[in-house]
């Protein structure tokens, strides 16, 4: 359609100029309007995204504006419920993640069996008069 042939043409010139992003948002806003899905979805890949995003947000407008009082209380009651279920999943995930950090960091391991971590160089300790050295490391543990 003559609408996708401007925008790809219009976002080519235009992606990266500060001046022109209010037009592109315009022309992206009229092609997502008068696109049907079968042409959205022949769009370039960086192009089809926005459209579709923009064609998804006209449509909520448009079901907001034909909604009742009590079906936007009720819509609105809804996505708040989603979102804290979202929350919660995520909330649920990042706690088994640090505890299965807590867990890893708490294992046990041989200090032979250490790779890409050196030991750090050793240095002789003054013991005290009447203490040999084969037992220093008894009375330090």
């Amino acid at each position: 359609p003559p609408a996708a042939l401007h925008l790809i043409a219009y976002y080519k010139e235009n992606k990266d100029r500060e001046d022109k992003k209010s037009a592109l948002s315009c022309v992206i806003s009229k092609t997502a309007r008068l696109l049907s899905s079968e042409d959205r979805a022949r769009l370039p890949e960086e192009l089809r995204s926005i459209v579709q995003k923009r064609f998804e947000l006209l449509e909520h407008k448009k079901r907001w504006a034909s909604m009742s009082e009590e079906q936007r209380k009720e819509y609105l009651k809804k996505k708040r419920e989603e979102l804290k279920e979202k929350l919660k999943e995520k909330a649920k995930e990042r706690r088994e993640k640090e505890m299965l950090e807590k867990l890893e960091k708490q294992k046990r391991y041989e200090d032979q069996e250490l790779t890409g971590k050196s030991l750090p160089a050793f240095r002789l300790v003054d013991t005290p008069e009447g203490l040999p050295n084969t037992l220093f490391g008894d009375v330090a543990m």
